[in-house]
């Protein structure tokens, strides 16, 4: 694996770990409930932030090879929420969370799932690190 593709994986990785902790955040709450709760909101907002920068890093070439996924849109929400470009609701963003991050979440399974995983170590192989 080159360095590159090193580096898109672990982006790939990235952003499946932000698409969990957006589903935490949003939990069962209906909208109304959620939109009260301003913290959660806030964690919404920086998990959206950090998914659309983690996307903005892929290479480009990654990015051509899977035209499936919505690069674009997730990287430009991320501008719009950081740069307040067209002010950003807490409710706009709560809507992208529930169809645009679910979307994206099935979209990169198939990309997350083919990453190469490094086997766990062995019991002796932790012995034999530890001296």
């Amino acid at each position: 694996m080159t360095l590159e593709e090193k580096r898109d994986a672990t982006r790939i990785e990235h952003m499946h770990d932000v698409i969990a902790r957006i589903a935490v955040i949003m939990g069962t709450l209906e909208k109304e409930e959620f939109l009260a709760d301003e913290m959660r909101c806030e964690a919404l907002a920086h998990r959206l932030t950090q998914l659309g920068e983690a996307a903005n890093k892929i290479s480009r070439a990654f990015r051509a090879a899977h035209p499936e996924i919505d690069w674009r849109s997730t990287i430009e929400f991320r501008n719009d929420i950081v740069h307040d470009y067209s002010e950003i609701s807490y409710e706009e963003m709560w809507q992208r969370a529930e169809t645009d991050v679910v979307k994206l979440g099935k979209a990169i399974m198939p990309l997350y799932d083919a990453i190469p995983r490094e086997p766990p170590l062995t019991e002796e192989e932790i012995a034999a690190l530890n001296g």
